[in-house]
């Protein structure tokens, strides 16, 4: 006999037509509910603005809960950043 494991008990053929898994809630879970988060995008990917630890990444910023952050650098406004070489909307360049 071979023995099936499911890690999500809903997959499993005799659960329930309403079944639903849920986990408590902490960071990637799209809501910010924890003292220590300042976002939550819903994962805990870093390098989209929101790290995997739920803290805000330089040059971003997290206007909607649960939504992907945006970057506040915007390329030709006078200043110098990370992409821009400050007055030309061009990548500024590469530091050695």
């Amino acid at each position: 006999m071979t023995l099936i494991v499911y890690t999500n008990p809903c997959d499993a053929p005799d659960a329930p037509a309403n079944c639903q898994v849920s986990a408590a809630p902490g960071c990637g879970d799209g809501k910010v509910n924890q003292p220590k988060e300042e976002c939550d995008d819903g994962n805990s990917l870093p390098g989209d603005g929101c790290s995997g630890i739920c803290k805000i990444e330089p040059y971003y910023t997290c206007p909607t809960e649960g939504m992907p952050c945006v970057t506040t650098i915007i390329c030709g406004d006078g200043k110098v950043g990370p992409t821009c070489s400050g007055t030309r909307a061009e990548p500024a360049p590469a530091r050695m």
